[in-house]
């Protein structure tokens, strides 16, 4: 499929699934999405060329537990409100431009740790920058994965995984990651991948990591 978004899907008001993933769609996405699709759960993009941002309507949209917008070349992060998805379990974010250089780009990051049944995160392959917020720390313990690899993040490993028992993979690698791994890394005893390569990380591997 070719040209933008089909605006004629927004009077489906019953809508539950959209999924317009691997065409060849670009241009906005209709902002007046999640109050002409208030029922929607299922929600796919990716694989387009769609820019610009993701409207903040969505969070109308308040069943929704599946979000899937990556490779496009969305500049802006989610709405700040993305928190009141509360059954939100999949955000995948990956392959975009967003960027996060200051406290209100970080903003919709903070927010997702409202959404309690969050299961799968992916911010891979974007522009943020700095240090990840400690709100991270506060996110959904059902978390199991975390993708923030392939950005420009620096300062040490984000110390709010520590608080997240039930991850089993975490993928950091291809950013500006300084300091020692830390040896909380192993009380999180469901961890079964982790990536920390293309960093700056020194010091040893933690010896409870065997754990």
């Amino acid at each position: 499929l070719t040209g933008s978004f089909p605006e004629a899907v927004l009077n489906i008001s019953v809508l539950t699934g959209l999924s317009l993933a691997f065409n060849d769609l670009r241009g906005e996405v209709a902002s007046d999405l999640g109050n002409s699709l208030p029922n929607l759960e299922l929600f796919e993009l990716d694989g387009n060329s769609f820019h610009g941002k993701i409207p903040p309507s969505i969070t109308n949209a308040s069943n929704l537990y599946l979000i899937e917008v990556s490779n496009n070349n969305f500049t802006e992060g989610l709405p700040s409100s993305i928190g009141k998805l509360s059954k939100l379990s999949w955000l995948n974010l990956e392959r975009n431009k967003f960027h996060g250089r200051n406290e209100e780009d970080w903003e919709f990051l903070n927010s997702l740790s409202n959404c309690t049944e969050l299961q799968m995160f992916s911010v891979a392959w974007n522009r943020l920058e700095g240090q990840v917020p400690k709100s991270f720390g506060n996110y959904s313990i059902q978390l199991q994965y975390v993708h923030m690899g392939q950005n420009r993040l620096s300062g040490g490993f984000p110390s709010g995984l520590e608080n997240l028992p039930n991850l089993i993979v975490v993928e950091l690698s291809g950013n500006q990651l300084t300091g020692v791994l830390p040896d909380w890394i192993g009380a999180l005893k469901s961890l079964q991948k982790l990536t920390v390569r293309d960093n700056i990380f020194t010091g040893f591997i933690p010896s409870s990591l065997s754990n």
